[in-house]
C-alpha cells in the first residue's frame, strides 16, 4: 500500500553560484533533498548542468529568475521594460511590479520572451521540466501567474508551485490573497493542487523548522521548499545581504535525525519526476481495470 502522505524536498536556487550548486549536490547524495529548481540564466549553469547529469537526473524544476540582478537570456533590446539601466533584472521586484501598473501588456509580453528562453534552455540542454515556480516569488503576481499557467500547459510542465504563508505578519494576507486566487486559476487549468511549505522559514530553515514542517503535513503532496548551499566567498560576495544562512539549511536537510521522524509519520520522500511516473501508472491500472 503506497503511503498517503508524500513529501517532497525541493532546493531552490540550484546553479545559481557554484557554492550553492555543490551544496545542494551534496544534500541529493547525503541528506534527504529529493528535487531541485534549476536557475538557467546564471554563470555557473553548465557547472551545474554537468553535475545532475553526473547523478544521472534529467529530470528537475524550472526556477524563472526575473530579479534580483540577474542577466536576462532574451535579447535585451527587446525586453528594455524588465531591466534596469545596465541591462540586467532589478534588484527588488517591486520595481518590476512598478513597471506592471505603467505598462502592464508591454511588461507581460517581455516577461513571456525571457520566460520562454529560460524553459528553452533547458529543454535543449536535454533536460526535463516536472515543475515550476520561480525567484522570489513573482509568478504569484496577477498577470504573471496567469503567463506561467499558460507556459506550463504549452511546454508540458505538470506541476506549478502555489507560494503560501502560514505565520501572520504584515505580508500574510496580501499573499493569502494572491494564493487564493492563483489556486482557482491552477484548478481551472487542470492542474494538481500540492500544499507548499518553507516560504516563512526561507533562508532561515534550520533542523527544527524542518522537523516541525514535516510532522504537520497531512496526506497527499507536499513541497518544502528549502535554499542549501555552501557559503563560499562568491556566494557571500554576491547574494549575502539576502542575510541567508545556506550552510545550516544544508545540515538540515542532510541532519539524520530526520529519517525517524519521517518513519514514524509513514511519510514517503519523493521527487516530482517520481510523481509523474506513479500518476501514469496509475492511470494505467484505472485504464485497464
Amino acid at each position: 500500500m503506497r503511503a498517503s502522505k508524500k513529501l517532497v524536498i525541493n532546493a531552490d536556487d540550484y546553479g545559481l553560484t557554484k557554492g550553492i550548486t555543490d551544496g545542494i549536490v551534496y544534500g541529493l547524495e547525503n541528506g534527504y533533498l529529493s528535487d531541485v529548481s534549476f536557475i538557467t540564466n546564471s554563470s555557473c549553469f553548465d557547472y551545474a548542468a554537468d553535475q545532475l547529469k553526473r547523478l544521472s537526473r534529467t529530470s528537475v524544476g524550472i526556477h524563472l529568475t526575473v530579479v534580483d540582478g540577474e542577466v536576462p537570456l532574451a535579447d535585451a533590446q527587446k525586453t528594455p521594460l524588465i531591466l534596469d539601466v545596465d541591462g540586467r533584472f532589478f534588484k527588488n521586484r517591486n520595481h518590476l511590479f512598478t513597471r506592471m501598473i505603467y505598462a502592464r501588456s508591454q511588461v507581460l509580453k517581455q516577461l513571456e520572451c525571457e520566460f520562454r528562453c529560460q524553459i528553452e534552455k533547458l529543454l535543449h540542454s536535454n533536460f526535463i521540466p516536472t515543475h515550476i515556480d520561480s525567484h522570489q516569488h513573482v509568478h504569484l503576481f496577477p498577470g504573471v501567474s496567469e503567463l506561467v499557467v499558460i507556459l506550463a500547459k504549452e511546454y508540458g510542465i505538470p506541476y506549478i508551485r502555489l507560494p503560501r504563508m502560514y505565520e501572520f505578519n504584515r505580508y500574510y494576507l496580501p499573499v493569502d490573497l494572491l494564493f487564493r486566487r492563483f489556486k482557482r486559476k491552477v484548478h481551472d487549468a487542470g492542474f494538481p493542487f500540492f500544499q507548499f511549505k518553507g516560504m516563512d522559514e526561507s533562508g532561515v530553515m534550520n533542523y527544527e523548522k524542518l522537523r516541525h514542517l514535516i510532522i504537520g503535513i497531512g496526506s497527499g503532496i507536499t513541497e518544502i521548499g528549502v535554499h542549501p548551499g555552501r557559503g563560499d566567498r562568491e556566494t557571500l560576495d554576491k547574494y549575502g545581504s539576502w542575510n541567508f544562512d545556506w550552510d545550516q539549511e544544508l545540515e538540515a536537510v542532510c541532519d539524520k535525525r530526520l529519517k525517524e521522524v519521517i518513519e514514524r509519520k509513514d511519510i514517503h520522500v519523493t521527487s516530482f519526476e517520481k510523481l509523474i511516473v506513479s500518476d501514469n501508472t496509475s492511470s494505467s491500472q484505472d485504464i485497464c481495470s
